[in-house]
């Protein structure tokens, strides 16, 4: 791995969120480019870039590079060089927006929820999770 990636901190809150969510997320949860950027970039790299950048549009020059390029450089420092060559090998000079995984997220929290809610009070987890109490019982019922 780069440096970029062994300074990651693959346990800060987002990472971990961002982590869970694509390691237990459904096919049909993933979009089709993030299920792309893993196998190509690999699971943490991918975890990365969308914790730092999910829903911003990204373009990285194509390889090999005529010069040096900032955008390439900025990549580098999310996920490493290995991971940044990757990408821009396969997306490079196309105009790509980096999925938020706001479906697999969701399903996360609501295993979390559901997970919780055998030692965890209905209005803890609302409080926890920043919810109506009426939003806990949905995810409950599986509404």
């Amino acid at each position: 791995m780069g440096a970029a990636m062994d300074q990651l901190d693959l346990f800060a809150p987002e990472n971990q969120a961002i982590g869970r969510a694509l390691a237990h997320a459904h096919d049909e949860d993933l979009p089709p480019l993030v299920r792309d950027m893993v196998e190509v970039m690999g699971l943490p790299a991918t975890m990365a870039l969308v914790a730092r950048m999910g829903g911003q549009r990204l373009r990285i020059p194509g390889l090999p590079l005529a010069r040096a390029s900032s955008r390439l450089q900025a990549l580098e420092a999310i996920v490493g060089e290995p991971a940044a060559a990757r990408f821009a090998d396969r997306w490079g000079d196309v105009d790509v927006v980096v999925p938020r995984c706001l479906r697999a997220m969701l399903r996360e929290r609501n295993r979390r929820i559901c997970d919780e809610s055998m030692r965890t009070s209905v209005d803890e987890l609302a409080r926890r999770y920043g919810m109506a109490r009426r939003h806990v019982f949905r995810v409950l019922r599986g509404d």
